[in-house]
């Protein structure tokens, strides 16, 4: 039976002038001949020194966002059972840019800001919880769940293939190339799409997209789910029977991945006298060991070949469930505790961060793109007790 039920709906418009790049856009600005000149003649060797409008004045306004959400809050099994669910949509235009769609042959040092941008953003959230006591035993579980996703609706820029538009792609949108696995041989190079460097069986092997025979910007397209997750999500229960508690709470994250770069995790991508190598070095192609499914490719110095192209190969799902926090505790018998005067006392120990499940190992999961040049999570047990007086 429904204890309780109540439906929620709301609309509302903001603006928002806390924006990043040209503060007062109404203002043009100048260069003198010190930092500005112009090329001239038939091999661009004549230069001279000119003043020119380094910033053009543009009618700009602050951004707008449109903001809907519907909700619905529900208690049953009189009041044992807790729900609330809310579904959100926002848009979000007028977004502050810098114009990309202006040729170099206007001749403009710097393309001038405008409200060109569009995004939309939505998802929805859903918490529950249960709590209930028999005798001398008490639960409750919980758990909560989002799911967020954004799009580009509108912007300034201009691509030369369909796969290149950031329109239609999240925010920050990664793009890259599609590995297709590793070369096995010097004919299977020589069969394929040209890539740039000394490439050697063993390189990474890429898509064509264009299909111009050639492996190049072109060819890159919007790859992974990106650094930020779409999905977060979370559940925990806690149990009682008499003085004797245990409790525990998960969290976890999905539609969510990593791409690796930097060095010592792209083995001498900055030269043989740079960086340090992870311990799974030993999982590389090499000729002795011609899998696949290896870790790295063949090993190179420097930009040699296009291994270390941003690509679906560096690309690492992060999603996890970590046990974020699991607690015993005991509560001390009052008579006890009234023949020194105090209220109640309980004695814990806690564990935080100890378990975490996911495919990625190479650091703390949550830390995100590059190479794991963060301090990470601190798993830690600790042993206490509490006095109320």
């Amino acid at each position: 039976m429904i204890q309780y039920l109540k439906l929620r709906g709301t609309w509302g418009r903001v603006g928002n002038s806390n924006i990043s790049g040209r503060r007062f856009a109404y203002l043009a600005t100048v260069k003198d001949n010190k930092d500005t000149s112009y090329q001239f003649g038939k091999n661009m060797d004549q230069t001279y020194g000119t003043t020119a409008i380094d910033e053009y004045a543009v009618d700009v306004t602050w951004e707008i966002a449109d903001k809907a959400n519907i909700g619905l809050d529900m208690r049953l099994l009189n009041n044992k059972f807790n729900l609330q669910f809310d579904a959100f949509k926002e848009s979000r235009k007028g977004i502050y840019l810098r114009r990309t769609s202006i040729p170099s042959y206007f001749g403009m040092i710097n393309a001038p800001y405008g409200n060109i941008g569009k995004v939309e953003n939505k998802g929805i959230e859903l918490s529950v919880s249960y709590a209930n006591s028999w005798n001398d035993w008490s639960l409750s579980v919980m758990g909560n769940y989002s799911f967020n996703r954004n799009k580009v609706l509108e912007d300034d820029s201009t691509v030369a293939y369909p796969w290149q538009r950031t329109i239609g792609n999240k925010v920050d949108q990664r793009f890259g190339l599609i590995a297709l696995g590793l070369f096995e041989s010097t004919e299977e190079i020589a069969a394929s799409p040209v890539q740039v460097g000394d490439t050697r069986p063993g390189d990474i092997r890429y898509k064509d997209i264009n299909g111009d025979g050639k492996i190049d910007e072109y060819d890159k397209v919007p790859i992974g789910w990106g650094s930020v997750p779409e999905i977060i999500y979370g559940f925990g229960f806690s149990v009682g029977w008499k003085s004797l508690s245990l409790s525990a709470m998960f969290q976890g994250a999905a539609h969510v991945d990593a791409m690796l770069s930097g060095e010592g995790v792209l083995p001498f991508a900055q030269g043989s006298s740079r960086g340090n190598l992870l311990s799974n070095i030993t999982d590389r192609w090499t000729e002795a060991n011609p899998r696949q499914d290896v870790f790295y490719p063949r090993l190179s110095i420097g930009n040699m070949n296009m291994n270390y192209e941003a690509s679906t190969w560096w690309l690492k799902s992060t999603s996890y469930l970590r046990l974020k926090n699991i607690e015993l505790s005991y509560t001390l018998p009052d008579r006890w505790m009234k023949r020194i005067h105090i209220n109640n006392a309980r004695i814990f120990i806690q564990g935080v961060n100890l378990l975490t499940f996911s495919k990625f190992k190479l650091w703390d999961v949550e830390l995100g793109d590059g190479r794991g040049a963060k301090y990470p999570n601190i798993g830690s047990v600790s042993l206490g007790i509490n006095f109320n007086f």
